[in-house]
């Protein structure tokens, strides 16, 4: 938790400053680690009242920016042929729209975290990594959550419909993509706590 509040802030100071589409990146993967950790670890620890809808808020207001960026740069790597000048200005002018909608996101993100909701969810995981959630140091404990947590989400990956077809579609593929990182996260920690096996599966 303290961890990733601090990669918050670090990558913050940046958008405050300037248009870094790599810090909003940055940013988006700590929410997405904070919101792993607090749902793999549902039941054995008690975060603050409110922390996972204010994460699910800063989440959705980087991937407003997120998205626009990822999609303008896959459509500026297109090769048109030569004579389709008709498409390549239509093109042109589609990504423009895109790059006002962008800024406006980005402009938006940037009130976002001059708000007190956005400072009052610093607090929180700082508070709560402070107070560990009411978890007392006990490495055996934390060994076994965190593999049940690793077979729990394995066990996810396997049963999805992505895993079972020759040929699975678009939507399964990023259903199993989600699924995939929620699963890399969690063995980040166990790598972070357990050591060089769960590194390897990480890896």
């Amino acid at each position: 938790m303290a961890e990733q509040a601090r990669e918050l802030r670090r990558q913050a100071r940046v958008v405050r400053r300037k248009d870094d589409a790599e810090a909003v990146h940055q940013m988006r993967v700590a929410t997405r680690r904070l919101r792993t950790a607090l749902r793999a670890l549902r039941g054995h620890i008690a975060p603050p009242r409110g922390l996972n809808k204010d994460l699910r808020w800063l989440a959705g207001e980087l991937g407003a920016v997120r998205d626009c960026a990822v999609i303008i740069a896959r459509l500026r790597s297109l090769k048109l042929p030569g004579g389709a000048r008709g498409e390549r200005e239509r093109l042109a002018r589609l990504v423009e729209r895109l790059d006002r909608k962008r800024g406006k996101r980005q402009a938006s993100l940037r009130e976002a975290i001059k708000r007190r909701r956005y400072q009052r969810l610093l607090d929180e995981l700082k508070d709560f990594a402070t107070d560990s959630g009411g978890v007392h140091a006990d490495h055996q404990l934390a060994a076994r959550v965190l593999t049940d947590v690793s077979e729990t989400l394995g066990e996810a990956v396997a049963r999805s419909a992505a895993m079972t077809v020759t040929a699975p579609q678009a939507d399964a593929l990023h259903a199993l993509r989600i699924m995939f990182k929620r699963l890399r996260y969690a063995l980040d920690f166990h790598a972070a706590a357990c050591g060089l096996a769960y590194d390897v599966e990480r890896r």
